[in-house]
């Protein structure tokens, strides 16, 4: 489900603030404009995605082909409106702007990112021969909510009876989907060089998503959730397959033995009481979920998020580009962290992710890093004027240990936020990742 409630604290104010964010940021993105001779982009869209679309009779769209279609919804809307506009840039900002916040807050739109998420949600079901309904298809103007309705209490028992993992997937797919259509819109834009402008979409989703998992443990839920109960009433057709997608995702999570029946009858009087609130879980769940929300501000590590496109080093014959973002995605498992890293040199275009990585880099900079600060000096005092040396390296320290000065204090905020270390860890080790990339890219 997505809300769209305009409550300070529900999952969908948060689409408010972001886009009021966006609205914002955009004069500080005025960089981020690509060439307007960019090679066109090629979608890819399967017409046939087996054993899918096929297992159970014919059933669309897949995960892949509905990604596939919003990729194409954004690379072509985002292009058409910078193609209309021609030179000017900032109106054509300004109406990708417009046009990403109408569909997200006002009228979500087949091949829109709030129409993906419900179709990974609904494919986890689809998967399983189990039929269900995308309510973005009432086309309801400033809709409260949008549900996955035509749904069987039946199916649902079925689904955490024989596959539990499964049914914890299914709350959490749906920014799963959200997740997967940017890193696809990354990937044109930094293999493709494609020319569209989609930071505004980035930073909804972004924002959307880590407001949406950390709302999961507000005590405004609780209210929120019976609400929608009260508005379902009878009407099983109508409701929702989970209502919150993070309260059921972590009742399922540390419950996989507990069967579907047990949340209940519904208040009224007619089948099961599908929504998780908060005040259903346990201290241990919501902690969890809480701390869960905390990891989602690793998604913010994203140079992209700001328009950079990635560095091009120097190297015997093509010049080798690189692009490294992180992220934080919620599993059947839990979660895992992602080291997203875009490489391309010639006609080799590499995508890697790395599982849980962060240790492996950790202990790579610990163990080669040791020595940055004699080197530093000495090509500070090389590069200095004859007589300055002195007085250069003397102010290249004083710079360095400001940041001895400032940066514990502000590692320790991270770390009382985020309830953990591991964000001021990647915070601080990404920002000196893009220092350096900058001074390479300088010295070229």
């Amino acid at each position: 489900m997505v809300l769209f409630r305009v409550n300070p604290c529900s999952s969908v104010a948060m689409n408010v603030r972001a886009a009021i964010f966006v609205s914002l940021l955009c004069p500080s993105l005025a960089f981020a404009q690509a060439p307007a001779d960019a090679p066109p982009v090629r979608i890819d869209i399967p017409a046939i995605d087996a054993p899918y679309n096929t297992e159970h009779g014919y059933r669309a769209p897949s995960m892949q082909q509905s990604l596939a279609l919003s990729e194409g919804f954004y690379e072509g809307t985002h292009r058409w409106i910078q193609r209309a506009w021609g030179e000017h840039v900032w109106y054509a900002r300004f109406t990708i702007v417009a046009a990403d916040a109408f569909d997200t807050l006002l009228l979500p739109l087949p091949g829109s990112d709030g129409w993906t998420h419900e179709e990974y949600h609904r494919a986890v079901l689809g998967r399983r021969g189990f039929d269900s309904f995308n309510d973005v298809y009432k086309f309801r103007f400033a809709a409260d909510a949008i549900a996955v309705s035509h749904v069987e209490d039946g199916d649902l028992m079925a689904l955490k009876r024989d596959r539990p993992a499964e049914q914890v997937r299914m709350s959490a797919a749906g920014i799963e989907g959200e997740y997967d259509l940017v890193q696809r819109l990354e990937g044109n834009q930094f293999f493709a060089r494609s020319p569209a402008w989609h930071a505004p979409l980035y930073w909804i989703v972004k924002i959307g998503s880590a407001e949406y998992v950390a709302s999961g443990s507000s005590a405004d839920t609780n209210a929120e959730t019976d609400e929608m109960n009260r508005q379902d009433g009878a009407n099983v057709e109508a409701r929702d397959f989970t209502g919150h997608d993070f309260t059921a995702w972590v009742y399922d999570l540390f419950r996989p033995d507990e069967a579907y029946a047990a949340r209940g009858v519904h208040p009224s009087g007619v089948g099961i009481d599908r929504y998780i609130k908060p005040s259903d879980l346990t201290a241990e769940e919501l902690g969890y979920l809480r701390h869960e929300g905390h990891l989602q501000l690793l998604n913010f590590v994203d140079p992209f998020l700001i328009g950079w496109r990635g560095v091009s080093i120097p190297v015997k014959g093509s010049p080798l580009r690189l692009n490294a973002t992180l992220g934080h995605l919620l599993t059947p498992f839990g979660h895992t962290v992602d080291t997203n890293v875009f490489l391309s040199r010639g006609r080799m275009s590499l995508l890697f992710v790395a599982h849980a990585a962060l240790l492996a880099v950790a202990a790579l900079f610990g163990a080669t890093a040791i020595g940055w600060n004699g080197v530093q000096l000495s090509q500070v005092a090389r590069h200095a004027p004859p007589g300055q040396a002195g007085a250069i390296t003397g102010a290249s320290g004083f710079i360095t240990f400001a940041g001895v000065v400032s940066g514990p204090p502000l590692f320790a905020l991270l770390a009382v936020v985020t309830d953990g270390y591991r964000t001021g860890f990647v915070v601080f080790g990404f920002l000196c990742l893009l220092c350096g990339a900058a001074l390479l890219a300088r010295s070229r």
